[in-house]
This record gives structure tokens, sequence and C-alpha cells, in this order.
């Protein structure tokens, strides 16, 4: 009589099942990771879209300050920045914003203008309120102190 050894292995069933699971564990990774890369991308817009805001206000902040007299154009729709040496443009599309010949802003904006406190459709300006987007919170305002040439030079005096 031979005696047949047995060998220690797993059997069908139990290879089926480890199988199974390990499948089910891969599926579950590749969902988070694709849920995890898709929200990096949605944080990573929405940095890039405060970033740009944020540079944008600054510049306009700058130039508010800079530049003596503010006019605005309703036809062009475009605000031009002025004194005795230099002068800027600012050129409002639908969905951008030009200074110069420079994209500063590639976001829907909406304006408003304003003129030693009232609003304003066109002419000289001292304060503007730009709207982003839909809601009625979504906006940011810049002014500047009128000095005294900016006085002597809308009054006359």
């Amino acid at each position: 009589m031979r005696f047949q050894k047995k060998i220690p292995a797993f059997t069908l069933t139990e290879m089926l099942v480890v199988l199974a699971i390990t499948a089910i564990i891969a599926g579950l990774a590749f969902a988070i990771i694709t849920l995890f890369t898709k929200n990096m991308q949605s944080i990573e817009n929405n940095y890039s879209k405060g970033t740009e805001r944020n540079l944008f206000t600054d510049q306009l902040t700058v130039d508010f300050n800079r530049y003596h007299t503010i006019g605005y154009n309703p036809l062009g729709r475009e605000i031009i920045f002025k004194n005795p040496l230099d002068s800027v443009r600012y050129l409002w599309e639908e969905n951008w914003v030009l200074r110069g010949t420079d994209t500063v802003l590639d976001l829907p904006t909406d304006l408003e203008l304003y003129n030693s406190g009232g609003k304003v459709e066109a002419g000289n300006t001292d304060a503007i309120k730009i709207r982003f987007g839909e809601k009625e919170e979504d906006f940011i305002f810049i002014f500047r102190s009128k000095d005294s040439y900016s006085h002597i030079i809308e009054n006359g005096d």
C-alpha cells in the first residue's frame, strides 16, 4: 500500500474568496484615489482663482493711489489712469480684464463707479466696486483719498 502524502495547500474555494476580497479592495483604492485627485484639482483651481483675484485687487489699488486722474469711458469699457508722467488703461470685457497688454483677470466681472460718494456712468471716478459672478456679497471695493492735485484739477480752485 502506498501512502500519499498530502501537500498543504489552499482549496479552490479559499483562493476564489481571497481573489474576490482583493478585487474589492483594489476597486475601493482606485475610487478613493480618483476622488482624492478630483478634490486636489478643485482646491488648486480655487486657490488659483483666489490668488488671481488678490493680485488683481492689489494692482488696481496701487494704480488707484498712484495716478491723479481716473476716468471711465463706457463706450470702450475702459478705465484710464493718468498722471503727468505716465498712464495706464484697463479694458473690461465680458470674461476678462486687460491692463495695458496683460490679461490680469480671467473672471466675469461687473463694474460700478463712484465719484465723491455718488454713482457715475462715465467720466472721473475715485472709487470702484467690482462684482464677481452672481453672488451679491462677492465683490471688491477700491477707493482713493483725493490729494490736493486731484482737488485742484476737478474743482479748478
